[in-house]
């Protein structure tokens, strides 16, 4: 843990997560030149004052954001993998319900993960994650995959395409429905999601 989540950790738990939110959302949707400090403090509700007690200045809100942003999308998500089930289509459908939990505690994630992707190519995203979680997506896709439970001739790398748009369009709806109504039924849309799964390993699996 470093010095600031040290720090924030004796925060007021809700005005952590509003301040957390709120910072994201607001670097999300700017650049960090036109990201204002003032929009952040109003968002979350606390003074100006209270968030340079935290923070020594703008770019220090940025670097923290970053990192968190990175821990909860990239290193957290390995924790959340089975790697003892080789059943890779089960492990993406279950990281999405890890992501969809995480987005409804931090919605501003969704937010900065459009803007922190925005201008960065594959391969500098590949080694960000590399640098956090070594070899992060060859562990995912890879690490103990039991692959023949494929349908022969089926495109692997295909499959999982259709996979992973499946899911993360589904994950955007329930998104956008929590977003609009502030209420998701979560086991029932883990029930739903498992449906989806179930129609994909029908058609991909043997």
């Amino acid at each position: 843990m470093n010095i600031v989540e040290d720090i924030l950790e004796k925060m007021d738990p809700d005005k952590r997560i509003a301040l957390i939110n709120a910072a994201m959302k607001e670097f999300g949707l700017n650049s960090f030149e036109k990201a204002s400090t003032n929009v952040i403090v109003r968002e979350a509700g606390i003074s100006k004052g209270l968030l340079y007690h935290y923070f020594n200045n703008k770019q220090a809100i940025y670097d923290y954001m970053v990192d968190f942003w990175l821990n909860r999308t990239m290193k957290d998500v390995l924790d959340h993998v089975d790697f003892e089930n080789g059943d890779l289509l089960g492990r993406i459908a279950g990281v999405t319900e890890y992501k969809i939990r995480l987005f409804m505690r931090y919605p501003g994630i969704i937010d900065f993960t459009k803007g922190f992707y925005a201008n960065k190519t594959f391969d500098e995203l590949k080694l960000i994650a590399d640098e956090l979680a070594p070899n992060f997506y060859q562990r995912f896709y890879q690490e103990n995959v039991d692959f023949s439970l494929f349908r022969q001739g089926v495109d692997i790398q295909k499959a999982l395409n259709i996979t992973q748009w499946t899911v993360e369009k589904f994950a955007e709806g329930m998104i956008a429905v929590w977003q609009s109504t502030g209420k998701l039924d979560v086991d029932g849309l883990k029930a739903e999601l498992d449906q989806y799964l179930d129609m994909l390993k029908a058609t991909f699996y043997k």
